[in-house]
């Protein structure tokens, strides 16, 4: 089972629905976990996501996607969870770095071995995260040094149509490389913060194997 945990302060709701709608049409079963409902993952008089992620995993879920929080991460609520994806939603300012480099610089030694951040090329500071740190990294965003970003966006009606652009190899779970490529998919967003979301989200999916092909509507 995949384990992917979404941080960030804004948009991280947005990212789950879409990447879990990716994945549902692929033929996936996901697991989310968007709220923090203690009363379903407290045992005995600790409170543990790890075993409520084992759960998940008896019942054939393939991806189990978790809501990160400041307050899961500094109250360890996440402890032992080998994720493969951690995706950083936002950009902060400076001084809400400097909050919250320590609690979230644990979560670079919460990845599995092979594991993947994705992170916005668009938020420099967050690249101080970074520091010291092995991880596998994946961008995405507006800035043309991000690996994945988009060309155009067109509203569509009530959706936007974007032009996603892969820009460099990458490679997925499987092995398998993605060469350079364009595709288009076309997406119910209100909000222009919301590509964001769906740039976040579209890699998520990519580096699991999940075809988007060249027009995608979900």
């Amino acid at each position: 089972m995949v384990k992917i945990g979404v941080l960030g302060n804004q948009g991280k709701s947005r990212t789950i629905d879409i990447l879990a709608q990716l994945c549902r049409n692929s033929g996936m079963k996901v697991g989310i976990i968007k709220e923090l409902n203690l009363g379903s993952v407290v045992y005995g008089e600790e409170v543990c996501f790890l075993n409520y992620i084992k759960e998940l995993e008896k019942n054939n879920i393939d991806i189990a996607i978790l809501r990160l929080t400041k307050e899961g991460i500094k109250n360890n609520y996440f402890l032992g969870i080998a994720f493969d994806i951690i995706i950083y939603t936002i950009d902060r300012g400076e001084e809400e770095y400097k909050k919250f480099y320590l609690d979230k610089g644990k979560l670079f030694f919460a990845l599995n071995a092979d594991g993947v951040y994705i992170m916005n090329a668009d938020d420099r500071g967050a690249f101080k995260l970074l520091k010291g740190s092995r991880t596998r990294l994946i961008t995405y965003g507006f800035n043309p040094r991000a690996s994945i970003t988009t060309s155009s966006i067109q509203q569509e009606d009530i959706n936007k149509r974007l032009q996603f652009c892969v820009q460099r190899t990458l490679t997925t779970f499987s092995g398998k490389k993605l060469e350079p490529q364009e595709f288009s998919i076309t997406l119910p967003l209100n909000q222009e913060q919301e590509v964001y979301s769906a740039l976040a989200a579209v890699t998520a999916a990519m580096i699991n194997d999940i075809d988007i092909g060249c027009k995608y509507k979900i």
